[in-house]
């Protein structure tokens, strides 16, 4: 019996599923005490990626090596700051629940149209 898709096309089987375009293999290193030194990383990528990391290098004459670096830890920048703004927000949203602390949206935006000029102020107390 094979599976259906809602489109009446035959469910694949997940060897027929396209592998992934990168692989990665982690391999850590340790000194004689055990303790951790560093930590090699293999990226296993697809041709057509591999061509284009390559042509990229090429044009801005770097290392393939260097643009993975650059954009793995631009990744983890944004990544970290997006779970941080996260973080942030659920803590604000706890705060108010147990507060009741607030400003309105009036009042926000009549404080923040002063920040750049002469008048600029501190922001206004919060409230129930």
């Amino acid at each position: 019996m094979e599976a259906k898709l809602k489109n009446g096309q035959q469910k694949p089987y997940f060897w027929q599923i396209a592998p992934p375009r990168i692989k990665v293999v982690m391999c850590n290193t340790y000194d004689y005490k055990g303790a951790f030194m560093s930590s090699a990383t293999s990226i296993r990528l697809d041709e057509e990626l591999k061509d284009r990391l390559k042509t990229l290098a090429d044009d801005r004459h770097r290392s393939g090596h260097a643009l993975m670096l650059e954009a793995i830890t631009e990744y983890i920048d944004r990544e970290e700051k997006r779970s941080q703004y996260l973080r942030d927000g659920q803590a604000a949203w706890q705060h108010y629940q147990e507060t009741g602390l607030h400003l309105t949206a009036e009042e926000a935006e009549a404080w923040i149209s002063t920040w750049g000029t002469e008048n600029e102020q501190d922001a206004p107390p919060c409230h129930r």
